[in-house]
């Protein structure tokens, strides 16, 4: 299986707790587009550290599989236009992190 992170505090706990058999944990690093719910918002300093901690810190034990947003601020939309609007948002923020 695979999880979603989103701060260092998550990341030390899987450390902390590795899988049996030489498995590795499979994440996912969860940012924060403008829902609000979950997340860690790709312009915070922080966000490019805890990717790179992910990513090159204890890879025999966590392993990045990539980033993972949700567009769950479309659902208050009432038209086609509203959503696709934020869909360009978020894949603009997206794109800008993981170029950054």
């Amino acid at each position: 299986f695979q999880l979603l992170l989103d701060s260092p505090q998550g990341l030390e706990m899987l450390l902390q707790n590795p899988l049996p058999g030489g498995k590795r944990w499979l994440v996912w690093l969860k940012l924060d587009c403008g829902n609000g719910r979950a997340g860690i918002r790709p312009t915070d300093p922080e966000a490019l550290a805890l990717a790179r901690a992910i990513a090159e810190g204890s890879p025999e034990l966590v392993t990045l599989v990539g980033v993972y947003a949700h567009c769950g601020n479309t659902y208050g939309c009432r038209d086609i236009a509203a959503i696709q609007d934020i869909a360009r948002a978020t894949t603009a923020a997206v794109l800008e992190f993981v170029t950054a």
